[in-house]
């Protein structure tokens, strides 16, 4: 099983998961807004007054989660994509 996986996530108006932590596995979350919208990043609950803005253009971010967190993200537009790489650090 590998380490790593990279995706693109379509992120719209209603926030979407775009990472998930195994029990007791920390990830590195690595991503980057490629679109001209407005990315916002939290929990189940973000919104895009509440979350952490994800820049546009080449500005990846890296997150850090682990024991079953899940990392969601919202856009202040449809069909937003970001692109994300996982890393699994410590298997």
């Amino acid at each position: 099983m590998s380490r790593y996986t990279s995706r693109q996530v379509a992120v719209g108006t209603v926030a979407v998961p775009i990472g998930t932590a195994a029990p007791d596995i920390v990830h590195s979350i690595t991503a980057v807004n490629y679109t001209n919208a407005e990315v916002y990043i939290g929990d189940s609950n973000v919104s895009t007054a509440s979350g952490f803005h994800l820049s546009k253009g080449l500005n990846p971010v890296v997150f850090r989660i682990s024991d079953g967190d899940i990392l969601w993200a919202i856009a202040n537009a449809a069909d937003s994509e970001v692109h994300v790489y996982d890393f699994q650090e410590n298997i």
